[in-house]
């Protein structure tokens, strides 16, 4: 089915714009609603963004929706602060050094071999 889709919209754009004067559209059909494709569009779009590029047009069909409801969703969130609830994922690369492992023994309670580490790290 999806290789008829460029076929489709070549046909939809001739037609609807042989009908207007002012404007003209341009129509573009992706993906199926299988959960398989989905989900590897959904994969696709956020290797994508791990890179810095963030289409929204490809999260939209990969979540099921239009463009435009995506796009509607995502300016509510923001709008209502919803993005400033969100908290990070906490993890070593993200922390501070002061915050994370175990706490700092004082020099009476350091084993030998605790002791040997520790001037080893200087």
């Amino acid at each position: 089915m999806t290789y008829i889709y460029p076929y489709f919209e070549d046909f939809l754009e001739y037609h609807i714009n042989k009908l207007t004067k002012k404007y003209k559209f341009s129509f573009a059909f992706e993906g199926t609603k299988f959960a398989r494709s989905r989900k590897e569009r959904l994969d696709n779009a956020m290797s994508l963004a791990t890179v810095g590029i963030v289409l929204p047009q490809k999260f939209a069909a990969a979540l099921g929706m239009t463009t435009k409801a995506f796009e509607m969703q995502v300016e509510m969130a923001l709008a209502s602060g919803f993005a400033d609830k969100l908290k990070p994922l906490m993890t070593s690369y993200t922390e501070s050094s002061k915050d994370s492992g175990a706490e700092k023994k004082d020099n009476a309670s350091l084993t030998d071999s605790g002791s040997a580490t520790r001037e080893s790290l200087g």
